[in-house]
């Protein structure tokens, strides 16, 4: 992609337009945006800094605030929160000055009171706390998962990761135990996989508490797609389920696949989207051009 001497590449990630399963680039710097199709045509130049895209609308940045536009630029959403998060499942979690609200597509707000609410909806409910617990509330505000946990993770294919009195569960919508774990877990389950650590060490344990991956790694992310990154020293690589490594341990930083199947991975300058057998199909030098001339870190 070709960059002018001022714009200043601050982010880059896949999106996916569900209604024709095209998929979009955004190139967003301080000067403003485009979107980008697969192909790498442009459909969609902004003076704002665009941000993810789903239902429809993109994540906007206008002046100090945060709204939506759609792909044609339009406003759909005024910029007056202070962080907005993509639409999911019809609504997004947005901040209104110290608290985080859900929101639908025409900015109404649902209700939550007396809990307050930090997370997307996934499944259905989304995260909420009162008094310092834990629990799940629908759309409706109503609470399905009384809030009486220690912490809790999103829903994944109808379990819950929570914890109580340090011991991890996973529980279903009724809040029915159906996993418990002695090893201190640190994320949720997923793909029937969930993190743990062990001193300062990082490995797997499946849904029976059985340890699969023993605790070896300096840092690890929930498994997608059958790949979980995983920390080696200070290279970050991702390994399968059977703890064989699919794409060696060589970048800087490494974030699991999205929904779409695809990576985050920074590699010294450069930055670089993989898919899910660890073929970059997109990357980028984030340097200003005067910067990129020289292979050292420039001082700020």
């Amino acid at each position: 992609m070709t960059r002018t001497a001022q714009l200043v590449i601050v982010w880059l990630c896949l999106l996916v337009q569900h209604q024709t399963s095209g998929q979009f680039f955004i190139d967003a710097g301080f000067e403003g945006s485009r979107v980008l199709d697969a192909q790498g045509r442009t459909v969609l130049t902004s003076k704002h800094w665009l941000a993810s895209y789903s239902e429809g609308l993109l994540t906007a940045r206008i002046g100090k605030k945060y709204g939506y536009v759609d792909l044609r630029g339009e406003i759909a959403l005024e910029a007056k929160y202070d962080h907005a998060s993509p639409f999911s499942e019809g609504v997004a979690l947005v901040g209104l000055g110290k608290d985080s609200r859900h929101i639908r597509h025409d900015g109404t707000l649902l209700k939550c009171a007396p809990y307050r609410v930090f997370v997307s909806f996934k499944e259905g409910l989304t995260v909420a706390t009162h008094r310092d617990k834990y629990g799940f509330i629908n759309q409706l505000g109503q609470a399905e998962v009384p809030a009486v946990y220690d912490y809790a993770w999103s829903f994944e294919h109808g379990l819950a990761t929570v914890r109580s009195n340090n011991v991890f569960l996973c529980i279903d919508r009724t809040g029915a135990i159906k996993h418990s774990f002695t090893n201190r877990l640190m994320g949720p389950l997923c793909e029937g996989y969930a993190a743990f650590y062990s001193g300062d060490r990082f490995g797997f344990v499946v849904s029976s508490d059985r340890v699969v991956v023993a605790p070896q790694y300096d840092a690890v992310g929930s498994f997608s797609f059958g790949l979980a990154p995983v920390r080696v020293g200070d290279k970050w690589g991702y390994i399968n389920k059977t703890n064989a490594f699919v794409v060696p341990p060589t970048y800087r930083q490494a974030w699991e696949h999205d929904d779409t199947g695809f990576a985050l991975v920074y590699r010294e300058w450069t930055r670089c989207l993989l898919d899910i057998n660890g073929k970059v199909v997109i990357s980028d030098d984030y340097r200003r051009p005067a910067e990129a001339q020289s292979t050292e870190p420039v001082a700020k």
